[in-house]
């Protein structure tokens, strides 16, 4: 048996569909990408609002305003302990806003 023939308009219709086809998964594929980013963007609009940095770092705004409160109360030139102390504390209020790494990867998925 042989085939039947192919005409050329069908080949041509056959290569339109299938680019079609193409197109249209990429399209789905920038409009899935496209939300995953929407949706991170929005995580981090909400973490950097004023009230929610306040409300999630309230140990590290504390020691920051114990380094300030022992700077104001400073009355004679500092000594190399008061340079210990200050250093842990700024030291530990970095490290306690740090949120640390969860597993996730850099796309933070």
């Amino acid at each position: 048996m042989r085939s039947p023939a192919r005409l050329p308009g069908m080949e041509a219709q056959s290569q339109t569909a299938l680019i079609d086809h193409e197109l249209e998964d990429a399209q789905r594929d920038l409009r899935d990408t496209l939300n995953r980013v929407n949706r991170k963007v929005e995580r981090v609009e909400a973490r950097l609002r004023p009230l929610e940095i306040l409300r999630s770092n309230t140990v590290v705004l504390t020691l920051l305003a114990g380094v300030v409160g022992y700077f104001v109360g400073l009355d004679e030139r500092p000594r190399p302990l008061q340079w210990v102390i200050i250093g842990a504390l700024l030291g530990a209020s970095i490290a306690a806003s740090h949120p640390g790494t969860s597993g996730t990867d850099a796309t933070g998925q």
